[in-house]
C-alpha cells in the first residue's frame, strides 16, 4: 500500500473509509533521530502484529511558532523531509495537523475523542513516558490510559534511547550543530547530518585560494556554525 498523507481528519476519513484500527504515535519528530526511530519502529511492529494501520500524527508549523515564537527552535528538517522519513520507516500514513491558535486550545480529552478515537480509530497509541498533549500540555500518558480502558485502545510507553550516556533528543542535536560540532550530532541522528537546497553561483574565490566550493541556499533552518 502506498504511503498516504492527510491534512485534516476529514481528508483522513475520505482516504481511509474502512473500519480498520490504527496504531499511532504523535509528535513533531524533527530530525527523525534514533529516539524517534525507535518509536516509529514500535508503531510499525505493533501494527503489523495486530493487523492495524501504522500511522503518525505530526504538526506544521512547530507548536512553539504559535505559542512562543521567540523561543521556537530552528527546524532540523523540512516537513517534506519528515514525511519522506516516515515513509522510509515503513509507516502507512501520516496525518499532518496545521498547528494554529484553535488547535492549541483543544483539550486533551477532545484531542483523544475527536482525533485519536473518532478520526483515526486508534487501536494502539505509542509514545514516550514524558509525552504531553492538548491545551497547555495538560494531557499525559495517564490520561491516555484512562481513555484507552474506556475506548478500547492500548497505550504503550516507549523508553528513550541513550548514546554515550546522553538521552537522544532534537534539542541535543540542535545544540551540537549550532556550535559547529556536527560530528557529535551524527551518532544521535543515526546517520550523517545533511543539508539540501539549491546550488548557486558564488564569487569564485574558493578556486583561487585552495579548492572550488559549492554555494548552497539551504532549505533547512538549522545550519552549522559558519565555516567552509
Amino acid at each position: 500500500m502506498a504511503f498516504l498523507v492527510s491534512n485534516s481528519i476529514e481528508e483522513w476519513a475520505a482516504q481511509f473509509g474502512d473500519a480498520r484500527r490504527t496504531a499511532v504515535t504523535v509528535g513533531n519528530f524533527d530530525g527523525l533521530h534514533l529516539g524517534h526511530q525507535k518509536i516509529l519502529q514500535s508503531v510499525r511492529k505493533h501494527a503489523r502484529g495486530a493487523g492495524q494501520r501504522a500511522a503518525v500524527i505530526t504538526f506544521d508549523p512547530h507548536p512553539m511558532r504559535v505559542l512562543r515564537p521567540d523561543r521556537a527552535p530552528l527546524m532540523i528538517q523540512t516537513l517534506p523531509q519528515r514525511l519522506a522519513g516516515f515513509e522510509q520507516m515503513g509507516l502507512d500514513a501520516a496525518l499532518v495537523l496545521r498547528f494554529d491558535r484553535a488547535l492549541s486550545l483543544v483539550s486533551p480529552e477532545e484531542f483523544i475523542e475527536r482525533i485519536l478515537v473518532g478520526g483515526l480509530r486508534a487501536g494502539a497509541i505509542l509514545v514516550g513516558a514524558n509525552f504531553r498533549f492538548g491545551h497547555r500540555g495538560a494531557g499525559d500518558v495517564r490520561l491516555l490510559g484512562e481513555f484507552g480502558k474506556r475506548d478500547g485502545f492500548d497505550v504503550e510507553i516507549v523508553s528513550p534511547v541513550e548514546v554515550g550516556g546522553q538521552i537522544v533528543s532534537s534539542t541535543a542535536i540542535r545544540g551540537a550543530v549550532a556550535t559547529g560540532d556536527v560530528a557529535r550530532a551524527i551518532p544521535l541522528l543515526g546517520r550523517a547530518f545533511s543539508l539540501t537546497g539549491e546550488i548557486r553561483l558564488g564569487a569564485g574565490r574558493g578556486r583561487t585560494i585552495l579548492f572550488p566550493t559549492l554555494n548552497m541556499a539551504p532549505e533547512q533552518e538549522l545550519l552549522p556554525k559558519l565555516g567552509v
